[in-house]
């Protein structure tokens, strides 16, 4: 963890003395602190209480709201740690903050297939709660039919990348990639496409789990709200097929399925393993081709970084055409107009 004293007087004054601290007046012991995503976090002590404040960098009330709701929602189910408040305006602490249980566990081992078991237990308890009055979604598209409107906007601007850079085979290898994907959408989309939201916790990955006494705990609930389960089912077999084999994951989504009452979950989340390797490739290909529009000289910043480049988002398009197509046809003409792509045009 990173050490930082920069703002703790801030905090420590906050903690004993903010109108809104259910810690005013006693003695506060910061005992550490750290850097997360766009956040700040102190593990502080006092009397009988071991706790975390978090400050919010981007965003910061939004994602407080949203994750105060999601631990105050789970935490009697074991799968969260107790959040005691968030304030919007912890004066004279500079952005929202968040206060919650400090909970000892041992970090996820994503080697351990029992592991994994309990994560699809405590994945389905989250998408077989009652959202009740919940109103918030998650950033995440609610649906298969918001999924597929987002996703088209970032066809154009990749079609016209590849044809102004003469990257024909690439083009005609995506314009095959669409076609399959627009073909599963379009038969999926007249019995999935609205389907109603449930709670979802939002950004499940190993980095935000623990083992505590046996059962799995999940953090960083800033992306929670109204989702799509099938979605976040897809997303977390998808961005950790690099810890678990084809056979861990056929195991976790059996256990998952079984548990969830809702008998279109398994051809939903069907469509979405099928569609999100693409989808991935095309967003990351976006942000590269959004970065050189806004400013040509990143291609000179990216030269040291090419290669590595190549071979990932070459990686990447061979997944996404053995998962729509079967194969990857001509991938040595395609890896070498990538390489085109990345390199300042002469």
């Amino acid at each position: 963890m990173t050490q930082d004293t920069s703002g703790t007087q801030d905090v420590l004054t906050y903690l004993s003395e903010g109108e809104k601290s259910a810690f005013a007046g006693q003695s506060i012991e910061i005992v550490d602190r750290w850097q997360g995503r766009d956040n700040l976090l102190w593990r502080f002590k006092t009397g009988d209480a071991d706790a975390v404040l978090k400050l919010f960098m981007e965003a910061g009330q939004v994602r407080a709201d949203r994750q105060f709701s999601g631990q105050d929602r789970f935490a009697v189910y074991g799968l969260a740690p107790r959040p005691h408040w968030q304030d919007r305006q912890p004066d004279p602490v500079p952005r929202p903050v968040l206060v919650y249980d400090w909970i000892e566990g041992d970090p996820f081992d994503p080697a351990d297939p029992a592991q994994w078991d309990a994560l699809a237990d405590a994945v389905a308890r989250i998408h077989s709660e009652d959202p009740g009055d919940h109103t918030r979604f998650s950033p995440h598209p609610v649906n298969l039919d918001y999924f597929q409107r987002v996703w088209q906007g970032s066809r154009q601007p990749l079609d016209d990348w590849f044809t102004s850079r003469q990257a024909l085979s690439l083009h005609e290898l995506f314009t095959q990639l669409w076609r399959q994907a627009d073909q599963i959408m379009a038969a999926a989309l007249p019995v999935f496409g609205e389907t109603m939201p449930t709670l979802v916790h939002g950004d499940v990955t190993v980095d935000h789990l623990c083992l505590h006494r046996g059962q799995i705990l999940l953090f960083d609930w800033e992306l929670f709200g109204l989702g799509d389960p099938a979605q976040e089912a897809a997303r977390i077999l998808f961005y950790n097929q690099q810890f678990i084999d084809e056979t861990v994951q056929a195991r976790w989504l059996e256990r998952y399925l079984i548990q969830v009452d809702d008998p279109s979950l398994p051809a939903r989340v069907d469509v979405y393993r099928r569609i999100l390797p693409f989808q991935s490739l095309t967003f990351l290909l976006n942000g590269i081709q959004r970065e050189i529009s806004n400013d040509p000289a990143q291609l000179a910043d990216l030269e040291e970084s090419r290669p590595f480049l190549v071979e990932t988002i070459s990686s990447a398009l061979v997944h996404a055409a053995g998962t729509l197509l079967g194969d990857a046809p001509g991938m040595e003409e395609v890896e070498a107009e990538i390489d085109s792509l990345l390199q300042v045009s002469t």
